[in-house]
This record gives structure tokens, sequence and C-alpha cells, in this order.
């Protein structure tokens, strides 16, 4: 970690200027069923990136994780791309909101619907964000 002092007096005023949260296994903040093999968060300085491997188990597309504190994008929703390893390989189009990763209307698979509880998807994505550090890591370290 690297510390700037940018405002006030004292020991006030202090601001990481370089950090990197090291990659955090959050596949406790799977939400709706879903079953993943890897889910993970890693953000460097202002770069958040996810790795995203094996989810899967539903049949249509729903909410995927809740999005840890310090993490969330700056725009209601940025998009990454995935694909469903498993039968199509086909590419997915991933919604990531301040709130949730892999948005439900805003998922969509490019080349069909997502229609079966045995597509998988794996998913590497990474964005821009200036929202304020998180006061505490999520998840474990992975």
């Amino acid at each position: 970690w690297r510390w700037q002092k940018r405002t006030g007096a004292g020991n006030t005023g202090w601001t990481v200027t370089n950090w990197d949260t090291g990659w955090r296994n959050v596949a406790a903040t799977i939400l709706n069923s879903w079953t993943v093999s890897t889910l993970k968060v890693r953000r460097v300085n202002q770069t958040v990136a996810w790795s995203v491997v094996g989810l899967t188990g539903l049949a249509a597309w729903v909410n995927v994780a809740s999005m840890p504190t310090g993490f969330a994008p700056d725009a209601i929703v940025a998009f990454g791309l995935g694909r469903e390893t498993a039968i199509t390989g086909n590419t997915l189009r991933v919604g990531i909101s301040t709130a949730t990763f892999g948005v439900a209307s805003q998922t969509k698979m490019v080349e069909a619907a997502w229609s079966s509880a045995s597509y998988t998807a794996s998913v590497d994505l990474t964005y821009v964000t200036s929202v304020a550090w998180p006061t505490t890591l999520p998840g474990t370290a992975a």
C-alpha cells in the first residue's frame, strides 16, 4: 500500500494511492441458487477484475452475485464478455451494476437464449471504478 496526504492537518486526510486487494474468493455472495466453481474479484488501484469459472445450474438467467463494497462500477451498468463453455460456446454479454454482478435484465447470450440448466458460463472482465476503497476486504483470500 502507498499512502498520500491529500487534505487536512496532522494525521487526517491520508488516502491510499497504490493498492492491490489480491484475488478475493466471493463465492459466498452468490444469489438465486447458482452454483460456481470459481467466483473471484480483485481491485488494483482503480481497476476491478472478475474471474468466474463454472457458473451453472439455472435454465433462465437471473442475477448472479451481490456486488462487494468498494468494487462497484461508476456507471449504473457496465458490460463484459464471457462464454457459455459446456454446450454451445456462445458469447455472453454480462451486465454489472452498482449492486449486482450478472444483472438479469442486462445479461444476454448473444447467439441464442440462456435456456438450459446445463449451460455453464466462464467470464473474465475488468472495468474502472472511482468508488471508495473497501474498509474491509470481501470474502477470503483466493
